[in-house]
């Protein structure tokens, strides 16, 4: 049984139901990131705060100036040397005790992509408040990728 509301992975029972609604609720997380705005491949650092399959929050550790529309969020699941790749709009933008923090909304995610963070949200579930990744961040350079 599926209702209108439910997730769009969603199919079958009453109980793919509750997965995939317990996957679209945001989850509190600490996990190192990248981002960018949409056009030049200068990747800046930021920090995961909560997530889930629809978008996150996140602590902008470099930071812009010009306001943010679009971005493009880079995640690396640890122990994994894949990343997760996702198109997002900026829906606010907000200064907390001194750090930049915005959420956005992922956009056009992908059925793989979708998996991928059930996945990494689960693992974050199962471990718990343990700390489960160490900092990437050994200096404060900026990041370019190819």
């Amino acid at each position: 049984m599926t209702t209108p509301a439910a997730h769009r992975a969603t199919t079958g029972t009453e109980t793919d139901l509750v997965h995939a609604r317990s996957f679209a609720e945001r989850h509190s997380i600490e996990l190192d990131a990248l981002y960018r705005v949409q056009g030049p491949p200068l990747w800046l650092r930021c920090r995961v705060v909560d997530i889930s399959t629809q978008g996150a929050g996140l602590l902008l550790v470099d930071e812009l100036t010009d306001p943010m529309r679009r971005v493009v969020v880079e995640l690396r699941p640890p122990g994994r040397t894949d990343r997760i790749v996702l198109n997002a709009e900026v829906r606010h933008s907000s200064l907390i005790d001194g750090e930049h923090r915005i959420g956005v909304e992922f956009l056009d995610v992908g059925r793989l992509d979708e998996l991928a963070l059930c996945a990494l949200i689960a693992r974050h579930a199962e471990l718990g408040e343990h700390p489960w990744q160490p900092s990437l961040w050994g200096s404060d350079e900026r990041h370019e990728q190819p």
